[in-house]
């Protein structure tokens, strides 16, 4: 479970948080004049992975998957990902990880955290993470990060950025 869980995972943010393709959908203002959301959709794929068994010996609560991602626009590398995510909670039949991520991308950084659950049959699905701050363009940002599973490593992830 915690090989399928953390490619998934970190592909997915990881955010990604186990390629991102960065398309600017749409620009648009909900709620507040002051408030704009871009929404940013990402495709993600890990480059690389290490587990660390800091628990008890085997998967257990504590231990950790630290995940680099590169960051792609029509296919060309634009920046980098990177995803740190410890097991908080470990089941026979699921486990919840509390995620990091930080996106480098062309106008700033983006930093997201959320917790993860999972289950041994299903794994995460799709999951939201809040977006808690940021740099450059994104200074200001906050919002939701959304990621959708996949059983590859190439994992769709939609930023959405209040600004």
């Amino acid at each position: 479970m915690r090989r399928k869980y953390g490619l998934a995972v970190a592909a997915a943010l990881v955010l990604a948080i186990g390629s991102i393709t960065v398309a600017f959908a749409s620009s648009s203002s909900r709620g507040s004049a002051d408030h704009r959301v871009q929404v940013i959709r990402l495709v993600a794929k890990g480059v690389q992975e290490t587990n660390l068994d800091l628990g008890k010996k085997g998967f257990s609560q504590g231990d950790q998957e630290v995940v680099g991602l590169n960051v792609l626009r029509d296919g060309k590398k634009i920046g980098e990902a990177g995803q740190v995510c410890q097991f908080v909670r470990v089941t026979q039949s699921s486990a919840t990880d509390l995620c990091q991520l930080a996106l480098s991308l062309p106008k700033g950084q983006i930093t997201a955290q959320g917790l993860v659950k999972s289950t041994a049959t299903a794994g995460p699905g799709t999951f939201f993470l809040a977006i808690t701050g940021g740099t450059g363009a994104y200074q200001t940002a906050h919002g939701q990060v959304k990621i959708t599973a996949t059983a590859t490593n190439e994992v769709p992830v939609t930023l959405y950025v209040i600004l």
